[in-house]
């Protein structure tokens, strides 16, 4: 699944790869810098949220 992750008031996010909304913080934090368990810039200043799959991707799952 994709997830898009970012800072919660800042309106950049970066899409990445995980298979869950935690895995997807830790890498984030792993990319730029952050130390995941900072109770000030950590995970817990961050926003996670799954992007649907496109449409056809499902349609094509099903028919396999």
């Amino acid at each position: 699944m994709t997830y898009e992750v970012g800072v919660r008031w800042e309106t950049s996010r970066m899409q990445i790869e995980a298979e869950s909304s935690t895995e997807a913080k830790r890498k984030y934090c792993k990319q730029t810098g952050r130390i995941y368990n900072d109770p000030f810039c950590g995970a817990s200043i961050l926003v996670a949220r799954k992007i649907p799959a496109p449409k056809e991707a499902l349609n094509q799952r099903n028919i396999s």
